[in-house]
């Protein structure tokens, strides 16, 4: 049985989601992982507002997900925001790459897609002169999986 929120992530991003494309074993794996990845980095996530994303990554022709997350610290008002990769085999979804790719005094990122095997996203960088609640700069930039890291293509 697939979650509201699930159905709604794939009606916002445009993707089908099926029975065996996002099960509900999966939307598990992925909070569990997120959680385990949060508490590492000793901080709390933040999973009711993640962005799933659906995509081969990995180009063997089988939908990958793309996640991407955010770690409020506990200690201060710092936080980080997360893409996390998992990829889809015969024997089911396993995380294969995180990475840290925005947060406050970093980059805000806004809409994520997968096209061509790439993660792309929006971003929002800071000036010189922007204080540091406002980034102002806008752009883009891609990822993509190598093996199990995720590498930036600016």
């Amino acid at each position: 049985m697939r979650s509201p929120c699930m159905t709604l992530l794939a009606l916002m991003f445009g993707a089908t989601l099926s029975a065996d494309t996002l099960q509900y074993k999966d939307e598990r794996l992925i909070n569990s992982y997120i959680s385990r990845q949060a508490g590492q980095a000793h901080g709390v996530a933040a999973t009711d507002s993640k962005t799933i994303v659906l995509g081969d990554l990995n180009n063997d022709g089988v939908p990958d997900i793309a996640v991407l997350y955010s770690v409020e610290h506990t200690q201060t008002t710092n936080y980080e925001i997360y893409l996390a990769v998992f990829v889809r085999s015969k024997t089911g979804l396993r995380p294969v790459a995180n990475e840290a790719v925005g947060g406050k005094w970093y980059r805000a990122i806004g809409d994520m897609a997968v096209r061509r095997n790439t993660i792309e996203l929006e971003t929002t960088d800071y000036g010189d002169d922007d204080p540091r609640c406002c980034p102002t700069i806008k752009g883009k930039t891609r990822y993509v999986l190598v093996g199990s890291t995720l590498k930036e293509q600016k």
